[in-house]
């Protein structure tokens, strides 16, 4: 295995050096982040097979049983794995990286892959003939027809074809087709697992189940559930007792007696958690990772809530009992972090080109304000910092709540992280996510406990609300086209948007205006009818027992997540795609055609009809080209934004989810820039048919000419808080103008001012188009190089190309003001 030394450790940085030395891992995080490194993805197989295996044996019981029992065969035969120097254990399979999946809910287009994940070019994944074999013969035999995704596909061909056929066959790529059936984005309630114990928890629902009165018309169904959950807690509570029985054997013929220590530790924690109480921050951070690591299977952004909040009374009692150095438990931290970059999605080969590199979205937030309003921030929110600038890895999706009473300190160290190049962290306005929050229900305490989950997205506390907030996304580029072509998509000629006016025989831009509102709100409409079939669906046949565990409230009520258990029910989310493109192309209209004159309809109209194409097409972009352009502080074209991206918020909150919640939507694009770009012909701000759309909130690539200030003025312009799922905004940075602290100040200056006039989130990349070329050209020079994508970081050699461009071609500011 590979080592590095310190001096090593500290040169494999990428951004500005005012940061290099906040680089200081120990010489056993050294290893393991080497060895984690040096690891190949592979496709496995245990999770199915025993999944498979379950349901054979359950035909007939109740769906939530029948899972429950597919939970309990998987958690007592799965293999385990543990590795020298690990001191937080728990993984999927023979080892990490191991693709895994239910297949319940989708397999049925991994079947004709199978010989192709080695050699694919995107997400590469080793299999052997034994994997294949099982696959073929056991798995895919039985599933055929019956997973959420084919009955998903059939009912919604059948009960809304008009609504498939817009959202789902055409302006929907496959990447979205996996979102449509991966609704779990929620915060579990990992303290009340870590504070009680999985037999704490068991005990509390054995008394539910014994006070059930059988004359009661819901006796069964709550029967169920509750017999449902004892099962996957009697199983949960072996699962750690397994590792800890490893750890004993690895140690009784490790020679080396620090290892040897390691394994022993591990298994005393082990024999503990999650089963008991924990005792110690050891512990409670294990029981808090076996807890995660179980949740990813079921979805991939499941987020750890605050855990500097609930982890703290353990650190604090460890330190001051002389139980823990600081030194240890940052060690523990370090490792946890190590382990929750090990998850790999199972992604096929065309989803795979769009999301290369995506590994689950763990957010993790420190900082925020207590219940009372006041600073929350404590010891471990500066180690959860440390932890990313230790091991610089793509996972966690670490982030910080800002707000204006936070130390100073926390402000410096999330901007050293930002410094140090690897897109960590995420930084939210805690005001904007409790206000948020309490435009969607909650009270002002409970608002203030709030934290993150998925990309952007805001959530209650751990265990209190089913967030739901991604149900794909919305192309709002393509309501631009179709409102300039009566509802026609160019690349087919067909109608799918509304039948709108002849932008011809328009004389006004406030009719521009309601014509894209109109196809705005037929794609909102279109997309809510597939949603509600999802929603459905998900009840009836994707109960989530285990996830139930970590909901009080579901527990109380007798009833799944997925059922409307939790105390809390958002969404779900439409997430949106092309702001950037639309404010750009109607601000274009109004100065070319209405203001200035410089342009007739028709003129406009054939040129986008021929790409602009041809010399009077050539003129024609590059008058639209330089038309005034979102991102420069331009109100012309703020104020275009400041109107037109109220819509699709207003829309969406109109309609109604199956749990009674409003729907609510969100400026997060994930990698949709792409296929999204590939479908949308062109657009009157000087974007060509194909090319790449504008990333979540940020101005398009390469039009925000005045410096970041500027940029942050007009993302400003608009309501942050009318986009109840969130708003996200991509910053670069060269890593020249962060070499010294004035540029570190610079930087928190600018993350204030932002935060000030109403942004709620940024991200950053701080690394220089040379690196990331020289990345292009030279992969295996770069392994470790992490970027931030979207939503997700990722490591961008593994990026498609397409991806690769376009984070190259975002606008790299080369000053902070």
């Amino acid at each position: 295995m590979p080592e590095t030394t310190a001096s090593e450790a500290k040169q494999a940085f990428w951004g500005g050096e005012v940061a290099m030395d906040q680089i200081n891992p120990s010489p056993r995080i050294e290893k393991l982040r080497a060895r984690h490194l040096s690891l190949k993805s592979r496709v496995g197989y245990e999770c199915a097979l025993y999944w498979t295996q379950a349901y054979k044996e359950s035909e007939g019981e109740p769906r939530i049983i029948r899972r429950a029992k597919a939970i309990k065969k998987y958690m007592e035969n799965v293999s385990l794995c543990i590795y020298p120097g690990e001191l937080i254990v728990g993984g999927m399979e023979r080892q990490p990286l191991t693709a895994i999946f239910y297949p319940d809910l989708k397999c049925d287009c991994f079947e004709p892959e199978l010989d192709n994940f080695p050699t694919r070019k995107y997400d590469p994944c080793d299999i052997d003939e034994e994997t294949k074999e099982i696959y073929r013969k056991e798995i895919f035999p039985y599933w055929k027809g019956k997973t959420l995704s084919e009955i998903w596909e059939k009912r919604a061909q059948s009960v809304a074809p008009e609504s498939y056929k817009i959202g789902f066959e055409k302006c929907i790529s496959e990447q979205q087709a996996i979102t449509f059936f991966t609704l779990e984005h929620f915060v579990p309630g990992y303290q009340r697992m870590i504070d009680i114990g999985v037999l704490g928890i068991k005990k509390d629902i054995e008394e539910k189940l014994n006070n059930l009165d059988q004359a009661h018309p819901e006796y069964f169904e709550k029967a169920a559930f509750y017999q449902a959950l004892l099962i996957v807690c009697n199983a949960f509570a072996k699962f750690g007792k397994r590792h800890a029985e490893l750890a004993r054997q690895l140690a009784a013929t490790e020679a080396d007696p620090q290892t040897k220590a390691d394994y022993l530790k591990v298994a005393e924690v082990c024999e503990r958690v999650p089963a008991e109480p924990a005792r110690n921050f050891h512990e409670a951070v294990q029981a808090l990772y076996l807890s995660h690591c179980l949740m990813l299977n079921d979805g991939a952004s499941i987020s750890f809530g605050r855990p500097d909040q609930y982890l703290y009374p353990y650190y604090k009692k460890d330190i001051e009992e002389g139980g823990i150095t600081k030194a240890e438990a940052q060690d523990i931290l370090d490792c946890l972090f190590i382990k929750c970059s090990e998850y790999q999605i199972f992604f096929s080969e065309g989803a795979a080109e769009f999301a290369a590199g995506a590994r689950g979205a763990n957010a993790t937030c420190v900082g925020g304000v207590d219940e009372n309003g006041k600073d929350a921030t404590n010891e471990l929110s500066y180690m959860f910092l440390q932890a990313m600038c230790n091991v610089r890895l793509a996972q966690p999706g670490i982030s910080v709540l800002w707000h204006k009473n936070m130390p100073e300190e926390l402000a410096i160290k999330a901007c050293q992280l930002a410094a140090l190049g690897t897109g960590h962290p995420s930084i939210y306005s805690t005001d904007r996510l409790i206000e948020m929050l309490q435009e969607m229900g909650l009270p002002l305490k409970a608002a203030r406990r709030g934290t993150t989950v998925g990309c952007v997205e805001p959530s209650a506390e751990g265990g209190k609300s089913n967030t739901c907030s991604n149900f794909g996304y919305l192309n709002l580029a393509v309501g631009m086209e179709f409102a300039l072509n009566q509802g026609v998509w160019r690349m087919s000629n067909e109608r799918l948007g509304y039948p709108t006016d002849d932008p011809r025989t328009f004389t006004s831009f406030e009719q521009v205006m309601a014509a894209y509102r109109k196809q705005v709100a037929h794609l909102i409409r279109h997309h809510v009818i597939l949603g509600q079939i999802s929603e459905k669906l998900h009840e009836e046949l994707d109960p989530d027992p285990y996830g139930d565990l970590f909901f009080e409230d579901c527990i109380e009520n007798g009833k799944d997540i997925y059922a409307g258990g939790a105390k809390y029910n958002f969404g779900p989310g439409i997430n949106c795609t092309g702001v950037a493109d639309v404010v750009n192309s109607l601000a274009a209209i109004k100065y070319l055609i209405f203001d200035q004159k410089k342009l007739q309809w028709g003129e406009l109209l054939d040129a986008l009809a021929n790409n602009f194409e041809g010399p009077k097409g050539e003129e024609i972009l590059k008058m639209c080209q330089d038309a005034p352009k979102y991102g420069n502080d331009d109100p012309y074209a703020d104020s275009i934004a400041t109107e037109v991206l109220r819509f699709a918020p207003e829309e969406a909150s109109k309609y109604t989810s199956q749990r009674g919640a409003p729907w609510r939507a969100a400026i997060i694009p994930l990698t949709t820039i792409i296929p999204f770009g590939m479908v949308t012909g062109a657009l009157p701000g000087g974007r060509k048919a194909g090319v790449h759309l504008a990333e979540g909130c940020s101005p398009k690539q390469g039009t925000d000419v005045n410096g970041p200030t500027a940029a942050i003025k007009s993302i400003t312009s608009f309501d942050h808080t009318a986009w109840l799922n969130g708003t996200q905004l991509n910053l670069k940075f060269s890593p020249a103008v962060l070499k010294d602290k004035w540029g570190l100040k610079n930087l928190i200056s600018l993350v204030k001012t932002y935060m000030d006039r109403g942004g709620y989130h940024v991200q950053m990349n701080v690394v220089s188009k040379e690196i990331l070329r020289d990345a292009q050209a030279h992969p295996e020079e770069y392994k470790s190089l992490t970027v931030r994508v979207s939503g997700y970081n990722a490591y961008f050699t593994v990026l498609s190309k397409e991806l690769q461009d376009d984070i190259i071609d975002r606008t790299e500011h080369t000053m902070v003001v």
